[in-house]
């Protein structure tokens, strides 16, 4: 565990809890799900179905070393954490999704009702980057779930 989980625990912002195999088996599956609502959504539930996916996956990377998020900013704190348990490449594809935390709740609960075309489609080439390396992790750390963590872009 690094300084900084061992600080976000100090300052209970997440606690030691453990996580049954099936549980993490049950988050991946919702990042998927929302990964495929994602891809076939229009542009502003595509962003938010997509931030999501990114989300639940980065949540199930957490739980994976039986963690629990308990901040009251919990979006934020699971992204951090799960990015401080995570390799370089995905470490930073984790603080893309942070940035993207910002414009979902801009969309989700500042009036903003919008999204371009584009920046839909960054969150979907995000995922597509981000869960691959999500699945690797969570193998690695839960090497009994290797056949039931699956992904396919």
């Amino acid at each position: 565990m690094n300084e900084r989980i061992r600080r976000f625990i100090e300052n209970r912002w997440l606690d030691d809890q453990p996580a049954a195999d099936d549980d993490i088996v049950d988050l991946w599956e919702s990042a998927l799900d929302s990964y495929d609502h994602a891809r076939t959504a229009p542009p502003r539930y595509q962003f938010l179905a997509g931030y999501d996916a990114g989300r639940i996956a980065a949540q199930a990377i957490v739980r994976a070393r039986n963690l629990r998020v308990r901040a009251t900013n919990h979006h934020e704190m699971t992204i951090q954490a799960a990015a401080q348990l995570s390799v370089p490449e995905l470490r930073t594809l984790l603080h893309t999704l942070d940035e993207m935390r910002k414009e979902r709740s801009a969309l989700e609960y500042g009036g903003v009702g919008r999204v371009s075309s584009e920046r839909a489609n960054a969150v979907i080439d995000l995922l597509r980057r981000l869960l691959p390396l999500a699945a690797e992790n969570l193998r690695e750390e839960r090497p009994g779930l290797v056949t039931r963590i699956r992904f396919s872009a």
